[in-house]
């Protein structure tokens, strides 16, 4: 399994390539990027169909995310959504992005992190302006696997 701590990423070269330079602080967190990537990847996938949009709305979330836009530069956000966007739309690389989920759990800030995770999927769902079924089942998914109650976040009224 991918753990915490683990300076290996699964992301592929150009991932890889753009995090060869972190500090320690990066490694500290780059799970949760790496899970925040994963999340929004395995949303915007669902679809078949990652369009330019879902995209650049995953880049947004992350990057504005306090923890991971103060610690990564954009080109290292960008490089792991892209490379996690790769990945969504295979059986077994897909499959790949749930350990990054899953890895959460073993975090001391996972709930935290988790919650973070369904927020920026959930944006990026929308990013058309409403979230279809397709979306809104793996959002439940994801909901499942973060440990995280969908209701908590139940804005829209």
């Amino acid at each position: 399994m991918f753990g915490f701590g683990k300076k290996k990423s699964i992301l592929g070269a150009a991932a890889s390539a753009a995090m060869q330079q972190m500090n320690s602080n990066q490694q500290e967190n780059l799970d949760f990027l790496e899970a925040a990537a994963a999340s929004c990847a395995l949303v915007a996938a669902v679809d078949g169909n990652v369009d330019s949009g879902e995209r650049n709305k995953a880049i947004s979330v992350i990057t504005k995310n306090k923890i991971i836009g103060g610690i990564f530069t954009p080109p290292q956000i960008e490089a792991i959504v892209n490379g996690s966007i790769d990945k969504a739309s295979d059986g077994a690389t897909k499959n790949e992005l749930v350990d990054e989920l899953k890895d959460l759990k073993n975090h001391e800030k996972g709930g935290a992190y988790g919650k973070a995770c369904y927020l920026m999927a959930k944006d990026v769902a929308g990013a058309d302006g409403s979230i279809g079924e397709r979306e809104q089942k793996a959002l439940d998914v994801l909901a499942q696997i973060l440990g995280v109650n969908p209701s908590d976040f139940a804005f829209d009224f």
